[in-house]
């Protein structure tokens, strides 16, 4: 009867907040593999829009037309590559503008753009499309195919295939709304997929491998509801799944990088004026075990706070809780929390980290950015920075963007260091981890990347990218079993043990191990939504401690569409 009464006084004013919010267009988010993300970025370290919320940016298709338009209002700064670029995304993200003459459908209204002889054309494909008075729905046949070759050592060669279908929109103008179901077969050697593809080994019918042919699936899907308010105030709440990554980082991110196994989340997001509030609840998985009963949830809540000082700076700080082995907590669900307070009165089962990141507007063409990661608290502990206890990490990098003042041209350079032990934990099950992988940074505890990019675009349907990662790691030494013997602290997997490990814990310890990866990629469009991908990858991978090489080169074509 009391929840009764509350909520018949809360009901009212719950109403009376969204019937006096305005109304937002499209506020279904644009996936993260979509391009119109890089455009953005290099037209925001060029000057031409001065925000985008790079950190968080799962983007609403209401925000990609903002930033768009805008862009176009400086359309005389552009050069002649960028301007094509526009009118390509111009044309795919207003959609309800576009003439029946710019657009295929296959089952649409007219019988003009059903008409298959203009699916081969420049015009934007789906399969249908509805869009009347803040209402839309947007169908798409998508479809992967990806061949590897092997050129060294072996002769290895794998064949990866997935396709299915989406559908997205919003209704009423406030309600974004998204389906896929994606399904994948694999013919070849096995041991190569998970080579060029290593997202395979966090997808479960993959590992589990139980079937006559390798196969995996993906399923994404989620609810979003985002209102304003007032004027520049945006809130959204989102529940479901899809593919999305935190903070900063172009060769990966200290904070959570992109994870190819979708993650269930409850997200909260509130901006107005200098202040950028997130808050996000994920679901995830620990370690496969072929016994179920070993097998468990484990969950990550993360608060965020970001300051955005125009045309100086944007400055954030926020904390992530790994816990497990117990139903959702409604302490870390709580936005308006400091996690690592809570988790004392928890009893400290839990593993808490901190970050603090900083990103520069305040130079045309040049943009830098750093991240400083803590797991656990060190900050009562700076005399001790060469001990286990120094669980931290860094990351500092830069963009060029008209290069050596050549239009069109960006040049990256990143370097990332983390040090022994990050990411572990003292309870196993709560690792900073999904499945096999680590949430942040792709090179683990104990290893440091120097990373540089060179990307040119030569149309808005050719684009070259070149890659080069200097990684240097130290690794446990284990035994012919896989025991360890020493730990050096660089397994996610393996923490700081009392009484058998050394509290010294040097930098790059233990079996030493250098990588040098160079990676190019020719993107073609030769038609609208049909794109490949000539993949060049080789790795001269030296073990130091043994004196020991190893080349690996693969070729790959990779043809995606979305029709």
């Amino acid at each position: 009867m009391i929840i009764v009464r509350v909520m018949k006084k809360v009901i009212p004013y719950i109403l009376f907040f969204f019937a006096s919010t305005m109304l937002l267009a499209q506020v279904e988010n644009i996936p993260l593999e979509n391009d119109v993300y890089t455009f953005l970025k290099e037209m925001k370290v060029k000057g031409v829009i001065g925000y985008i919320s790079e950190d968080n940016p799962n983007l609403s298709r209401a925000t990609v037309q903002t930033l768009l338009l805008t862009i176009e209002k400086n359309k005389n700064a552009l050069s002649n590559v960028e301007k094509e670029l526009l009118a390509k995304y111009r044309q795919e993200f207003f959609y309800e503008e576009q003439p029946l003459s710019k657009r295929w459908e296959m089952f649409g209204a007219d019988s003009v753009t059903g008409s298959f002889g203009s699916l081969f054309s420049r015009r934007s494909n789906y399969l249908y499309t509805y869009n009347n008075d803040g209402n839309n729905f947007f169908l798409e046949l998508s479809g992967r195919i990806k061949q590897g070759i092997e050129t060294n050592p072996g002769k290895r060669n794998s064949l990866l295939y997935w396709g299915g279908l989406r559908f997205n929109g919003t209704l009423f103008g406030k309600l974004g709304y998204h389906f896929s179901f994606l399904k994948g077969l694999a013919a070849g050697s096995r041991s190569f997929a998970e080579v060029m593809a290593p997202w395979l080994n966090t997808n479960f019918k993959w590992y589990e491998n139980i079937e006559k042919v390798g196969n995996f699936d993906f399923v994404e899907g989620y609810l979003k509801y985002a209102v304003e308010p007032t004027e520049g105030m945006d809130i959204s709440l989102q529940l479901g799944r899809e593919p999305i990554s935190f903070g900063y980082g172009y060769s990966g991110k200290l904070v959570l990088s992109e994870i190819r196994n979708n993650m269930d989340f409850l997200k909260f997001n509130f901006s107005y004026g200098i202040i950028d509030f997130t808050s996000l609840h994920v679901s995830t998985v620990g370690k496969f075990d072929i016994d179920r009963s070993k097998d468990y949830t484990k969950y990550y809540a993360l608060n965020r706070l970001k300051l955005k000082f125009k045309n100086l700076f944007d400055l954030g700080m926020g904390e992530v809780i790994i816990y497990s082995d117990r139903s959702l907590d409604l302490a870390y669900i709580n936005p308006l929390s400091f996690y690592k307070m809570v988790e004392m009165d928890l009893q400290d089962r839990d593993n808490g980290t901190f970050h603090f990141d900083i990103q520069t507007r305040c130079f045309d063409n040049l943009e830098f950015q750093a991240t400083y990661f803590m797991d656990e608290n060190v900050i009562w502990r700076l005399s001790e920075l060469d001990q286990y206890v120094n669980k931290t990490a860094y990351q500092l990098s830069a963009f060029w963007y008209e290069a050596f003042t050549i239009n069109n041209l960006s040049l990256i350079l990143e370097y990332t260091r983390t040090r022994p032990y990050v990411y572990t934990h003292t309870n196993p099950k709560n690792t900073y981890t999904t499945a096999f992988h680590v949430f942040g940074h792709e090179i683990g505890p104990n290893s440091d990347e120097l990373f540089a990019k060179l990307a040119y675009n030569f149309s808005a349907d050719l684009r070259l990218e070149v890659e080069y990662r200097h990684r240097r790691t130290g690794k446990n030494i284990v035994d012919a079993e896989g025991n360890v013997v020493r730990n050096v602290g660089s397994d996610p997997f393996v923490p700081w043990r009392t009484g058998i490990d050394s509290k010294k814990a040097t930098f790059l310890d233990g079996v030493r191990i250098d990588n040098d990866i160079i990676k190019t990629d020719l993107r073609w469009e030769p038609m609208r939504d049909v794109t490949f991908d000539l993949i060049y990858y080789l790795n001269s991978q030296k073990n130091i401690t043994l004196d020991q090489k190893l080349n690996q080169s693969y070729l790959e074509l990779f043809l995606s569409f979305d029709i």
